[in-house]
């Protein structure tokens, strides 16, 4: 028997079962060779099978492996968003607290989603007791119902609303507040309402006690007005009253003059002079009086006044005696005054600083200094000077440092400048000293 080159396995299976066939018979040899390949192209097919079901299974493992690892970085990513929407909403509802007014939302069925602790405050409710739930469950009805309509209008017109309405507070008092409420559309598409909340109440309660006090003082006001419109009546009554008998004294005293000129001697002629001059003093206060009562009532009436000018023009009205040296800075403001306020104040110290000023070689300035808020003026005069003593008495109506035969004054005219200044917001006061003249300064605010 030949030895022939079977495939192994099969070999091997005629040793173990075929040691009997007669394997030189042509016909079994054929049918031996058949076998013999199928078992070689199996043997290649499983080989090649191995070799793919071992690429597959690596392709797979390392597949596995990349899914492994990217669940873990999505895993790490999840974590990591989810901490940040958790600061986020921390940071958020830190804002939100942090907000003295009450803020709240709700979503489109009208339930509270989120609240801030000042709008719990407000309820009296803790935030687990408040979220899902409507106005409903803690507002009286007639108010749940303003403001479930006032809700819907928002939702349906996607527009702001600002509305004044009425709320029951913890305490069941009823407050007066503000709510402004808007819409907000979520990543998804779902509106929310977004509200904010302003206690009025006490702002009404001040309003309403303002408003009460405002009438109370129109109504001093008007009397007020009325009782000055009396005495200035009375006071012309009284003046004309006053100054009739002392116009006819004066005349009185012309006539007697005239009529026994030849008669009388120096002395009787000097007498009726003191007496018609202490005629005009008693006019001059009497008129005063009335001009000191009228101080400050007028109503202001502001207008553009070149200063420098108008102190200019009331020097030359005044006159003074020629030896008089009075300069008056060029810096003096253009700006709005209440002229003829302006022109009472001027008139008197410039007048007043002429009088009383029996230096040898007299001078007066008129200077100026701009502040941010006001203007201040200065008339200083180089006279005899007033002691500390008296730097507050001399602004009181009535009152004189020299004696009235000495200079004629009625005592009125600082306290009426003094009036005046006042009125207006302002001040006066003076610096002086005995030998070293004097300076008043006035402060007037600006447009007033």
């Amino acid at each position: 028997m030949v030895e022939q080159n079977y495939h192994r396995l099969l070999k091997r299976q005629i040793q173990k079962h075929l040691k009997t066939i007669d394997q030189d018979n042509p016909e079994i040899q054929n049918l031996l060779f058949a076998v013999s390949e199928a078992y070689a192209s199996f043997n290649n097919d499983h080989i090649q099978l191995e070799r793919t079901l071992d690429l597959s299974s690596n392709e797979l493992f390392k597949a596995n492996e990349r899914l492994n690892k990217y669940n873990e970085e999505l895993e790490t990513k999840v974590g990591e968003r989810t901490k940040e929407l958790e600061n986020s909403r921390a940071y958020l509802d830190n804002i939100l607290n942090a907000v003295a007014n009450p803020i709240f939302v709700k979503d489109a069925e009208h339930k509270f989603v989120m609240l801030n602790d000042a709008m719990c405050e407000l309820i009296g409710k803790s935030r687990n007791e408040l979220l899902g739930k409507s106005d409903y469950d803690f507002f009286p009805k007639e108010q749940a119902d303003v403001f479930w309509a006032k809700d819907e209008e928002v939702f349906k017109s996607k527009s702001e609303n600002i509305n004044e309405e009425l709320l029951t507070d913890k305490n069941n008092i009823i407050r007066t507040i503000l709510t402004k409420k808007t819409i907000f559309t979520d990543v998804s598409g779902n509106d929310c309402l977004v509200g904010t909340i302003t206690d009025l109440t006490d702002r009404k309660e001040m309003e309403e006690e303002l408003r009460v006090k405002n009438e109370i003082l129109t109504s001093y006001s008007n009397e007020l007005e009325r009782i000055n419109k009396e005495l200035d009546q009375f006071a012309y009554i009284v003046s004309h009253d006053l100054k009739a008998p002392l116009r006819a004294i004066s005349n009185l005293s012309m006539w007697i003059e005239e009529d026994i000129e030849d008669k009388i001697g120096e002395e009787t002629k000097k007498n009726l002079e003191l007496l018609r001059g202490r005629v005009q003093r008693m006019e001059d206060l009497i008129n005063g009086i009335l001009e000191y009562s009228r101080a400050g009532r007028t109503k202001t009436t502001l207008s553009e006044l070149n200063t420098y000018e108008f102190v200019k023009d009331i020097v030359d009205n005044l006159a003074p005696p020629e030896n008089f040296e009075i300069t008056i800075s060029d810096d003096l403001p253009t700006g709005k005054f209440d002229k003829l306020a302006m022109e009472q104040i001027f008139q008197n110290l410039i007048s007043n600083a002429i009088k009383y000023n029996r230096s040898d070689f007299p001078t007066i300035s008129i200077t100026f200094k701009n502040t941010e808020k006001s203007y201040i003026f200065c008339v200083s005069d180089n006279g005899n000077g007033i002691d500390k003593q008296f730097h507050d008495k001399i602004f009181v109506i009535f009152q004189t440092l020299q004696a009235r035969d000495k200079f004629e004054s009625t005592g009125v005219g600082l306290a009426i400048v003094k009036k005046i200044i006042e009125e207006k917001g302002g001040k006066i006061w003076v610096e002086s000293e005995i030998g070293k003249g004097a300076k008043f300064y006035f402060e007037i605010p600006k447009n007033k």
